[in-house]
């Protein structure tokens, strides 16, 4: 594959992740991905790194759960807008981890109750993501000279 064919997939592969997202976060109804030969959801699967049972999990009702990850973000006061992260891979990869959370009840509870406690952390399987975040968002404030 060339270096114009990667970046051509690259670019197809964005594009279809751009709209999966938006289509997630309009809680696309039924088994839409359910009435595809069973190759081609493996297929569709994989191109976005997930395993074709991950994509009916997701589109099994697990939305809330990925909606959980912004709380976390917004309580350290992380700008996903000003770091240039809406709509990437590394935003649709901390949803997928936080969708597939086994702790998913404690987080909601703790979230719930007393979000600004930090006591998450303990648990969150992206916590070591969002504090990378709140540092690079740091840095680059610093480099602006903006807060």
């Amino acid at each position: 594959m060339t270096s114009i064919q990667a970046h051509e997939r690259s670019a197809r592969l964005a594009r279809f992740g751009a709209w999966f997202a938006e289509w997630w976060r309009n809680g696309a109804q039924g088994s839409e991905f359910g009435g595809l030969p069973q190759g081609e959801r493996e297929h569709m699967a994989h191109d976005l790194g997930l395993t074709a049972g991950d994509l009916e999990r997701l589109e099994g009702g697990e939305r809330d759960a990925a909606r959980l990850m912004y709380q976390p973000l917004k309580t350290v006061g992380v700008d996903l807008g000003a770091l240039g992260l809406e709509g990437t891979a590394l935003l649709h990869d901390l949803e997928r981890t936080c969708s597939f959370c086994r702790d998913r009840g404690v987080c909601m509870n703790d979230l719930a109750e007393r979000s600004d406690d930090p006591r998450w952390k303990d648990y969150c399987t992206n916590s070591g993501t969002i504090d990378a975040l709140l540092e690079l968002q740091a840095r680059k404030s610093g480099a602006t000279g903006k807060d």
